[in-house]
């Protein structure tokens, strides 16, 4: 009887690794997906500032919104905008996590 249990654990023990390997390489897949729908959006709307089409110091005003680090900030808008727009973002949004 004991060796059947041991048995059935080391099933199970290999049911679980699997699922676990599983699990990680649908999640690795997803973060792939994601970042390649970034990479694209980015591209999409550096082409349209670029293009005059939409304004820069507008981009610049929604960054100003969302992120909430000075670095990730001027990384958003680096060569976006006139250098002396760009000066003018030094107020990262404040992060309302923890905020209720």
């Amino acid at each position: 009887m004991a060796t059947k249990i041991e048995a059935l654990k080391v099933r199970k023990a290999k049911i679980e690794a699997e699922l676990k390997r599983l699990e990680a390489k649908e999640k690795g897949a997803e973060r792939k997906r994601r970042n390649r729908r970034l990479i694209l959006w980015g591209i999409i709307i550096e082409k349209k500032i670029r293009s005059g089409e939409w304004n820069g110091e507008k981009w610049a005003g929604h960054c100003l919104e969302v992120l909430t680090s000075q670095r990730d900030l001027e990384v958003a808008t680096e060569g976006l905008i006139p250098e002396s727009a760009s000066n003018d973002l030094t107020e990262p949004a404040k992060s309302s996590e923890g905020q209720d």
